[in-house]
């Protein structure tokens, strides 16, 4: 196993002297890999969501102090990976082991981010709340080398607050084989309105996106600015 740096023999002794929560956004980038992480703290257990480049996980710790043991679970390979980790005031240190890289040890650093402060006039346009569905569709050649492929995409605006977005059924065809996929597990974040403006919280990272939006009763429009547009029909 990689011994231990000299970076993280200080870190761990300097928790010692200051006990932090694990509750939290944290965000960070060290020896080339970007972690994000979105903590919550109940008991004596850590749960939350992780990003690793852009590959997200599950955290699921127990924890003691300033210092927490568990496994990250990797959404995409299905698998539960051990970390220990320590939080030093806002810096919060992950290493987690690999097995399949002969249980080599990857360090992830990440710092506290501030609370995204929501503007005192934001609220949530009613016309938004509910469930939603963009259709995206693809086709090429002709004959018996054409080819269809649609793939619906959901987004649940709630009245709490929170936004649930996922990827429906994808169906087609091609060389006369019918290709159907499973929905896959929904994905949370925030959301309020400023006049026609949409704006969406990353609940991992606390990061703030917006989109202009035009109602009807039936249908929205989401538009980037730009020449991207998608409208969404109302399924309930």
């Amino acid at each position: 196993m990689k011994a231990l740096s000299f970076f993280t023999i200080l870190f761990f002794m300097s928790v010692q002297t200051m006990a932090q929560s694990f509750n939290g956004n944290f965000e960070g980038t060290a020896n080339g890999i970007a972690a994000s992480a979105f903590l919550q703290v109940a008991g004596n257990t850590v749960t939350g969501n992780i990003s690793i480049n852009g590959r997200p996980g599950k955290v699921n710790a127990s924890y003691q102090n300033n210092y927490c043991e568990g496994n990250l679970y990797d959404i995409q390979m299905q698998k539960n990976y051990s970390f220990n980790g320590a939080i030093n005031r806002d810096t919060l240190l992950f290493r987690v082991t690999f097995p399949e890289l002969n249980n080599q040890v990857v360090q992830l650093v990440m710092l506290r981010l501030k609370p995204v402060k929501i503007p005192a006039g934001a609220q949530l346009s009613n016309a938004l709340i509910g469930l939603w569905r963009y259709t995206e569709t693809f086709s090429s050649g002709s004959g018996d080398n054409y080819a269809s492929f649609s793939t619906d995409y959901f987004m649940e605006f709630k009245a709490d607050g929170t936004v649930l977005s996922w990827t429906g059924k994808s169906a087609g065809s091609a060389g006369g084989q019918n290709i159907e996929g499973s929905a896959s597990s929904a994905e949370k974040a925030h959301w309020f309105t400023e006049g026609k403006t949409l704006y969406l919280v990353d609940p991992v990272n606390s990061k703030k996106s917006s989109l202009l939006f035009y109602a009807e009763a039936n249908r929205i429009m989401l538009h980037n600015g730009g020449k991207e547009k998608k409208i969404m029909i109302r399924v309930q």
